[in-house]
């Protein structure tokens, strides 16, 4: 019995269902970094503090994501002063359909074709990692249906790629 190749399903390799992808466990993470620095130099006397976080909570498929930092400067001069500023505050979501993310609120380009820059709004945008692995990076589509038996090599350079 022979079935024709155009009526074959054809996976890639690496290929896994969406039906099958898993959201992963609910988590909640908090990441800092902090330091202080104290010059005193005679009469001057400069206390500078710094403290970033980087917080996110993971339910469903949803993702939430924040991060921002806080710094605080005091001096002999000078009263106490400190400000906060959020450089990134985002919800996101996959969406295996469409094999990307969408994502809504403050958030940064990703900086591949020129430098990242802060958004506020909504991202539609690929996500490659949704692909099966000999699917990502780049490699040429080389199609067509046969219309009998037939051998099918595939050259570059002189040198077979496919047999």
């Amino acid at each position: 019995m022979e079935i024709p190749q155009a009526l074959t399903v054809q996976r890639p390799r690496g290929y896994i269902s969406p039906s099958r992808w898993q959201d992963g466990e609910p988590a909640v993470f908090l990441n800092y970094n902090a330091n202080h620095y104290r010059y005193n130099n005679g009469n001057n006397t400069l206390a500078q503090s710094y403290l970033g976080i980087r917080a996110g909570a993971n339910i469903g498929s949803w993702a939430l994501r924040h991060s921002g930092s806080k710094n605080w400067q005091k001096s002999v001069d000078q009263n106490q002063n400190s400000h906060y500023e959020s450089t990134e505050t985002y919800l996101q979501k996959d969406f295996a359909a469409i094999r990307g993310l969408v994502t809504l609120g403050d958030f940064y380009t990703s900086g591949e074709l020129v430098e990242g820059m802060s958004l506020r709004g909504l991202k539609v945008a690929s996500d490659d990692r949704m692909l099966p692995s000999s699917m990502r990076g780049y490699a040429p589509i080389v199609q067509g249906v046969a219309n009998s038996n037939a051998n099918v090599t595939i050259r570059q350079n002189g040198s077979i790629l496919k047999a």
